[in-house]
């Protein structure tokens, strides 16, 4: 995969909606420790020939791949789960040390990403530099997918990103250096990402600074209820006319 520029290997997913398609797939992710409820979910809510790689996906994100309309290699699609915070997979402390590590700003260091790092590169040893990638995740996922999209350029769309002070910090300071110099590495792998936000959220809010494409969530709250970091804020179906 050397030399591989994944800003000319975006994911090709038809004529869906970007922000419901990775609200989705996100969801999808918190279903990781039950394989047959996560395909189940994937064929109900987003069909057109997406399916679960069983093989690399755990319990901490899911992989989906579909094949590219040209026959060579394939789309695949990295969505990492959030925050288990009804602790079905009985890793509670886990997910709060990592979400500590985040309010500090030394996520990077914590094991959780250290695995995102090593299934991301698992990943794309298995479908090949034919193949299109994107990350997405939701509160701690979409964390995972900004990181692996500050490493290695890789299109992002992260819903609600969970941040801290000290990416509010690190996002102006990058949107005053791209300023100063558009092309170093950084600001153009933020180029490539697209942080979807519901006005509101204290948890994601400290994303928001950052050079990254902003997407506001216009969502109907009789139909979403007013819990501003929930996913179903980003579904099409609960979008206002």
């Amino acid at each position: 995969m050397s030399g591989y520029n994944h800003a000319e290997h975006t994911v090709d997913i038809g004529d869906k909606d970007a922000q419901d398609f990775y609200a989705r797939l996100s969801q999808a992710s918190y279903e990781g420790d039950n394989l047959g409820a996560t395909s189940q979910y994937l064929d109900q809510h987003v069909g057109d020939g997406w399916k679960v790689d069983e093989e690399l996906s755990n319990m901490d994100r899911s992989v989906f791949y579909k094949p590219k309309t040209d026959g060579e290699g394939n789309n695949v699609v990295m969505a990492n789960r959030g925050t288990d915070a009804k602790n079905r997979t009985g890793n509670r402390m886990r997910n709060m040390m990592t979400d500590a590590s985040i309010f500090f700003g030394a996520e990077p260091r914590s094991q959780r990403f250290k695995k995102a790092n090593t299934d991301f590169l698992a990943m794309r040893e298995k479908y090949g530099s034919d193949s299109n990638y994107s990350v997405s995740g939701h509160s701690l996922g979409g964390s995972q997918s900004l990181y692996l999209n500050r490493r290695y350029g890789v299109e992002a769309h992260s819903l609600n990103p969970g941040a801290s002070f000290s990416h509010m910090a690190k996002g102006a300071v990058q949107k005053a250096m791209c300023w100063w110099n558009p092309n170093n590495s950084d600001c153009k792998s933020a180029d490539n990402s697209t942080i979807y936000h519901q006005v509101g959220d204290p948890l994601s809010t400290s994303s928001m600074l950052g050079r990254d494409k902003k997407v506001l969530a216009n969502s109907d709250k009789s139909k979403t209820g007013y819990n501003p970091h929930s996913l179903s804020h980003f579904y099409l179906e609960n979008r206002k006319n």
